[in-house]
């Protein structure tokens, strides 16, 4: 079929002019910049493409908000994953250079000295090349969850610029980038709002535990002195505490300062009431040479840990978040654990906490405080059983039980709610 065929047929509606002179079909200049100029920044294709590619996975994402599964990145076909990359290039290319990475304070002076930089969820590419063509005396790594797309942005970046192959480098997952410092950029918390109705919600963050602050030890009485240095800083007489995986100084606070704490929320409590997956599983010893190729909660080992700190969050953080579909958490966790060492950790353990048995239930039968105690019915990490005997334990507790959630379900957003056994 011809040109004019297509264009006078009622199947096809193409915004092109007609010279009957020359009998030529042309678009206008805006036209052919967001039809047909892949270098510029309205280019749009890759909308079309991405649309059409969304439309036919939408009974497959119907489903999936229904049940609350979701679906992965990797289980879109072939037009989202190749459509979304040609949306955001030319973006990339009019504004990645010029404008985004100059607006972060020291940024560009770093990558012009050459600096080691990584790129996470690079998909394609697109943008690891174009920092890897303004900037030649920087290294680029590339990392993406997606097999498919690490291969795709492997073809590509060493046929398209000579010499980029030395430069770059895409690999699947959380690559090993050695002890060499990364030129990051540096993301500052959220802009404090104002209070939303019903309260504020402030994180009380500990001292830091990386390589530039390793404390000489971590005792629950400095955790709970940060807890009362942050309501102090922010104004706040009263507060709800909201702690997650706590082994004792949420209790010493809350049992010790009863007129700051309003109120208690344990999420998968790591006071030890009950016995663990790791126990049922071993015993292993903490301290001895573990097996050539230790695996499960063997890797709960402290000379492993030094050989192979990576290996352990890889398995710790897929238990944490055993729910399907939580390959964002994990990764993000993982990457969250690499932000220290193994050395940090373990000095911090060396530190005597009070969620030993006795010390615990003496610290829970002192809370007076109305207390909820929040626990997953698959959790890996502490077992399901943890959040009743928490309960149990401190006086007029309310325990919910979120079936099919794990370790972490405030960061998953799953799992059904069991009514409480008790009041």
């Amino acid at each position: 079929m011809s040109v004019g065929q297509r264009c006078r047929g009622p199947q096809v509606c193409v915004p092109a002019n007609y010279e009957p002179e020359t009998g030529r079909y042309f678009l206008p200049l805006e036209q052919a910049m967001a039809l047909t100029d892949a270098s510029s920044p309205g280019y749009l294709p890759g909308f079309f493409q991405l649309a059409l590619g969304s439309v036919v996975d939408s009974p497959r994402i119907t489903e999936a908000a229904r049940s609350g599964a979701g679906l992965g990145w990797h289980e879109h076909g072939t037009d989202v994953l190749d459509g979304c990359e040609q949306f955001f290039r030319p973006g990339y290319n009019a504004n990645l250079s010029s404008q985004w990475l100059p607006a972060l304070d020291e940024v560009v002076g770093k990558l012009e000295r050459g600096a080691l930089v990584a790129d996470v969820g690079c998909g394609h590419g697109s943008s690891t090349i174009l920092m890897a063509q303004a900037f030649p005396d920087s290294t680029f790594v590339g990392t993406d969850y997606h097999d498919g797309s690490i291969r795709t942005a492997r073809q590509r970046g060493p046929r398209l610029v000579r010499g980029l192959r030395d430069r770059t480098a895409h690999r699947p997952a959380v690559p090993d980038l050695g002890d060499r410092p990364l030129a990051g950029v540096e993301v500052p918390d959220p802009l404090p709002g104002p209070p939303q109705p019903g309260g504020d919600v402030r994180p009380a963050r500990q001292r830091p535990l990386g390589p530039a602050a390793r404390p000489a030890s971590c005792h629950p009485r400095t955790a709970v002195g940060d807890a009362l240095a942050v309501l102090d800083e922010i104004g706040a007489e009263r507060a709800v505490l909201v702690s997650w995986c706590g082994d004792g100084d949420d209790l010493m606070l809350a049992a010790q300062h009863p007129e700051r704490i309003a109120g208690l929320v344990l999420i998968s409590s790591d006071l030890q009431l009950t016995a663990e997956p790791a126990e049922e599983e071993g015993p292993y010893d903490f301290d001895e040479e573990p097996a050539a190729a230790p695996a499960g909660w063997a890797k709960w080992n402290r000379r492993y840990w030094l050989r192979d700190w990576p290996g352990f969050l890889e398995f710790f953080f897929a238990l944490v978040f055993s729910e399907p579909h939580s390959t964002k958490q994990i990764e993000d966790s993982i990457g969250w654990g690499l932000q220290t060492d193994p050395q940090t950790i373990l000095r911090a353990m060396e530190t005597e906490w009070p969620n030993e048995r006795d010390t615990a239930l003496r610290l829970c039968a002192q809370v007076r405080c109305p207390t909820l105690v929040i626990q997953g019915s698959q959790d890996a990490v502490v077992g399901p059983a943890r959040g009743a005997a928490v309960a149990a334990a401190i006086p007029g507790a309310r325990l919910v039980t979120l079936e099919g959630s794990g370790h972490g379900p405030h960061l998953r957003g799953s799992g059904n709610t069991r009514a409480p056994d008790r009041p």
